[in-house]
């Protein structure tokens, strides 16, 4: 548990940031909030915190590093949680320069600010299981070379190798987060395959899947992931795991067809309720990870199943999208 720390969020109106945070202030952190753009709706009402400047929030962007030096200098940091990315595989397709200097150049910024201003500062990156690339060998495990091919991935994989020489070459205190696909209530990026699949079958529309289905993915739920960066941070307090980066996953790979096919279910929908378009190139067949490391070293292990999940994760879109 992390208990009366400063903390810095990175991307704070991310859907997984805003999770975080809602946990952090509820064990009565302070945590200041840095953003670019609004790219999420606000998920939970923290007016209590603001008022009481519990949660101050403020525009930054990451690539400017002057500003993250005065950050650095102004407040005495416990901890930052670096989640602030171009997260999104078709938009850094777009703006492959874009995606690098904000996901490679903007961690850099925020490491060197670490380290010349905050050096007993606890630094978690969010990197992803998607800088992995391709394997012949499944499930990824973090020994394993990292191959992110396409924008996106390759400047994951760039940002976390270098996230990891802080601390090896400064001593800085830095640990690296690999999340498998992350689901729950609140994302609203309509582009990933469970909020899609929601917001289509609500506005009673048939889901559209633009690979064939055959494709193996992993999944957390949010909650799973938010108690995983808390444990992280907690075990930070160990010098055992500076330096490392963690795979989290579910253990439990599907397809992508089984997957919607369980959210039909829910829907009490046909389970042929769907369309196939096949038209994805270049896509990675199967991606998942184990997460042995991750409960040898801080006791985490995934505690709420898919279908679980996805019964939450429907009923928060049900009661919150409007029908078209």
């Amino acid at each position: 548990m992390i208990k009366n720390k400063l903390i810095l969020v990175t991307g704070c109106y991310g859907f997984v940031a805003q999770h975080l945070i809602h946990n952090l202030l509820s064990n009565n952190n302070k945590v200041i909030g840095i953003y670019n753009k609004k790219y999420q709706l606000k998920i939970f009402d923290n007016i209590k915190y603001i008022d009481k400047k519990k949660l101050i929030i403020k525009k930054i962007d990451i690539r400017d590093k002057k500003l993250l030096v005065n950050l650095f200098k102004k407040y005495k940091f416990d901890y930052c949680y670096h989640l602030a990315a171009i997260s999104q595989v078709l938009t850094s397709n777009q703006g492959p320069e874009e995606t690098f200097q904000i996901n490679i150049f903007g961690t850099i910024n925020l490491l060197e600010s670490a380290k010349l201003y905050r050096p007993k500062i606890k630094f978690i990156f969010s990197s992803s299981d998607k800088a992995y690339g391709s394997s012949k060998k499944l499930p990824y495990k973090e020994d394993f070379p990292l191959n992110g091919l396409n924008p996106y991935d390759a400047s994951k994989a760039c940002a976390d190798i270098i996230a990891r020489s802080y601390a090896k070459a400064f001593n800085l205190q830095v640990c690296v987060t690999r999340f498998v696909n992350i689901y729950g209530p609140g994302d609203v990026n309509w582009d990933r395959i469970i909020p899609g699949t929601i917001k289509s079958l609500i506005n009673n529309k048939k889901p559209v899947l633009r690979s064939n289905g055959s494709f193996l993915r992993d999944y957390l739920f949010i909650d799973d992931v938010i108690e995983g960066y808390i444990k992280l941070g907690d075990g930070m307090r160990n010098n055992k795991i500076n330096g490392l980066a963690i795979n989290f996953g579910s253990g439990k790979p599907i397809t992508v067809l089984n997957l919607v096919k369980k959210i039909l279910k829910i829907n009490n929908r046909s389970s042929k309720y769907y369309i196939i378009k096949d038209t994805v190139k270049n896509e990675i067949k199967d991606q998942y990870s184990g997460y042995k490391l991750a409960k040898e070293m801080i006791n985490w292990k995934p505690k709420i199943s898919l279908e679980e999940g996805l019964v939450k994760t429907f009923s928060w879109y049900k009661k919150r999208i409007k029908k078209n």
